[in-house]
């Protein structure tokens, strides 16, 4: 069971994955005021003895209970017998986490857009338009790391499942750009 808030973020990497894996799943969305009681009050005090550091997303598979995403990647491509998508060597191995490095310094200004406060004099349409020379350094450096490969390595790893997913999502925000 994959657990987490009923949004994609960072889960859509991880459902892509369990889709490309074919890994059966079925998932815990915790949704809106309530969901957030019964996490916090219930499953994750509950969660809490099997995991000491237990957060969202997190899966569990059998007896074991996985929390953060890139244990959740590193588990998930063991369990499909997909070792390669980690990586096929260092050379790789260190692509991704050159790649990985500079998404999640691009991340947090993705989540400061999205769950931003806006008023009258500071609208959600201004920051979008701003984000584009926020994102601007961190776009370049993936699509440099990127070349004319259609992956980050040159085959699927891990990390294009998140890229793929978070460059559609820009995508929509540029689409809302030009409305």
């Amino acid at each position: 069971m994959l657990g987490y808030w009923a949004i994609r973020g960072l889960a859509e990497r991880l459902r892509l994955l369990l889709e490309y894996c074919e890994i059966p799943y079925t998932e815990e969305k915790y949704e809106g005021p309530e969901g957030r009681v019964r996490w916090f009050s219930k499953v994750k005090p509950s969660l809490l003895e099997k995991n000491a550091a237990i957060n969202l997303p997190y899966l569990i598979d059998g007896d074991q209970v996985i929390t953060e995403s890139d244990a959740i990647v590193v588990h998930l491509c063991y369990k499909a017998n997909k070792t390669e998508l980690l990586g096929r060597d260092v050379k790789e191995q260190v692509a991704l986490a050159t790649a990985h490095g500079v998404f999640k310094d691009l991340y947090p200004n993705y989540i400061k857009l999205v769950y931003g406060s806006y008023n009258e004099t500071r609208t959600f349409e201004t920051a979008l338009k701003e984000s584009s020379d926020i994102f601007a350094p961190y776009l370049k450096k993936l699509n440099g790391l990127l070349g004319k490969k259609e992956y980050i390595c040159g085959n699927l790893t891990w990390l294009d499942f998140g890229l793929a997913d978070f460059f559609q999502i820009l995508s929509l925000l540029d689409a809302k750009i030009l409305e």
